[in-house]
């Protein structure tokens, strides 16, 4: 464990700065995606709050990026996940990091809040440093163990 501690100290201390960042994000996203970034000014955003039920939280990175052609921007999770092998629940764990600190984002603007009307745009990257390849991040629809006949292309998982 502590090894694995401070290789994610270290990897966030490096990645930290947007530009090393940036060059992460360009070789590891899908080139269509990165068109529409502004990766030029990448900002590492704060990841630490407080949530009522786990108390004070730090997340691994997040980062908020202009989209190129309008005003909005995006918010990227960078997820360091120190484990030796795939795990194919990973995905409900990482939706549920993006859901806290989003969360996080709206309490602390206030509720309700003229500063915020929607979430961002959120893409999460996770950076597994297992032993054995980790090819596939399974959806959350993937890890449900049936859907109904006829409901496989419905909006709901």
């Amino acid at each position: 464990m502590f090894l694995a501690q401070t290789h994610d100290s270290y990897a966030k201390h490096i990645l930290a700065d947007p530009e090393l960042a940036a060059d992460l994000l360009r070789g590891y996203l899908d080139p269509g995606l990165t068109e529409q970034l502004d990766l030029e000014h990448l900002v590492c955003e704060p990841t630490e709050y407080v949530d009522d039920r786990l108390g004070k939280h730090v997340g691994d990175l997040r980062f908020s990026v202009p989209l190129l052609g309008n005003n909005q921007r995006a918010e990227v999770f960078l997820i360091m996940e120190h484990q030796s092998t795939p795990d194919p629940f990973f995905s409900l764990r990482a939706l549920r990091y993006l859901v806290d600190a989003l969360a996080a984002r709206v309490d602390a603007l206030g509720k309700p809040s003229a500063n915020l009307k929607t979430l961002p745009y959120a893409i999460v990257v996770v950076l597994y440093n297992g032993k054995m390849p980790w090819r596939h991040l399974p959806t959350i629809r993937e890890m449900v163990a049936a859907v109904p006949r006829g409901l496989e292309s419905a909006p709901y998982l």
